[in-house]
């Protein structure tokens, strides 16, 4: 028994070594020791093969076809030249399947890749998923990435770069969270007239909210451009609404830059077929207030108020109101 056992076969459907346990222990052990941890030394069993074969075969009919159980190194530790260290395959259900810790364990990773691609997943499949990623126990990621100086997650594809759902009425397909004082979401497209963030819905196309600043703040750079701009086909293309003292929709230009035509009006209304700016309101003295135009006594432009013609109209929520347009407008006195 001392020396070593050597099978040879010239038939290729004979194995040239078999073991066999009938106690439902293991076929065939092998466990080396001494020397140094080089090559192929320190080895419990080697596997090798010529050109395309198979260095070690494991088959099973529903258990573990191979399986490696390591203290403190690798349990399976695969290495190629030119093609995969280790492949697994399944007809139909997980080639390969990696599991550290106990379920519920917050340490240990049940697969990890290392290199250019730290893991790379392909799916032959017109609706499959290159990379799918579960979370079964809690609240967590399903995936998540990370990335020291770069994006913790970027997506590229003929569609969309990233698409995010959920079936919640309270939650977002996708989601940004700033912690730092930037952007929670950003988007940008410099090529064309691209838009930067698109909204579109049954609500809301965007809907903004803040607790210490702008709701909805716009900026443009053209001069040929508005900073909000509004549009609809069928009612009003801006609309403001305050449910305070302030004025819903307010005005303002600080006259920091003047053209020749001179500083541009804090509010401008023109109209192809009816009233540039129309004033309607329950109080008289409302509207007529709403219809003063009043600029800082550093500005070489005058006031004007703007006079209003009443019409009364029957009917708005089962009363009566007058409705304001503008008649005329002429230099008021400042300070009289």
């Amino acid at each position: 028994m001392s020396q070593p056992y050597e099978g040879d076969s010239a038939t290729r459907a004979v194995p040239g070594i078999t073991g066999k346990n009938t106690d439902g222990g293991v076929g065939i052990a092998g466990h080396a020791t001494g020397g140094p941890p080089i090559q192929v030394q320190k080895t419990g069993v080697l596997g090798d093969a010529d050109a395309d074969g198979t260095g070690v075969l494991g088959n099973s009919q529903s258990g573990v076809g191979v399986q490696g159980n390591a203290v403190n190194g690798l349990g399976v530790a695969g290495s190629s030249q030119s093609g995969a260290g280790v492949v697994g395959t399944s007809t139909n259900f997980t080639g390969v399947s990696g599991t550290s810790g106990q379920p519920g364990s917050s340490t240990g990773t049940g697969v990890s890749g290392t290199g250019r691609d730290g893991v790379h997943g392909v799916s032959s499949l017109p609706t499959g998923r290159g990379v799918w990623g579960e979370n079964s126990l809690g609240s967590g990621y399903g995936v998540s990435g990370y990335s020291i100086q770069g994006d913790g997650v970027f997506g590229q594809g003929g569609s969309n770069g990233v698409h995010g759902q959920t079936g919640s009425a309270t939650n977002s397909g996708v989601w940004g969270d700033n912690t730092g004082g930037g952007y929670g979401v950003s988007g940008y497209s410099l090529t064309g007239q691209g838009t930067g963030v698109y909204g579109r819905g049954n609500g809301p196309g965007v809907y903004g909210e803040s607790n210490l600043s702008d709701g909805v703040h716009g900026l443009s750079h053209s001069r040929a451009n508005p900073g909000v701009y509004g549009e609809s086909d069928t009612y009003e293309g801006v609309r403001g609404i305050s449910h305070s003292a302030h004025g819903a929709i307010v005005g303002i230009n600080d006259g920091k830059v003047i053209t020749v035509e001179g500083a541009g009006p804090g509010v401008y209304g023109t109209s192809a077929s009816s009233y540039g700016v129309h004033v309607s309101s329950r109080s008289k003295r409302a509207a007529m207030g709403a219809c003063v135009v009043s600029l800082s006594a550093n500005s070489p432009f005058p006031a004007f108020l703007c006079f209003v013609v009443w019409k009364p109209r029957s009917g708005f929520g089962g009363g009566n109101r007058e409705e304001g347009y503008l008649f005329r407008c002429e230099p008021a006195h400042i300070g009289a």
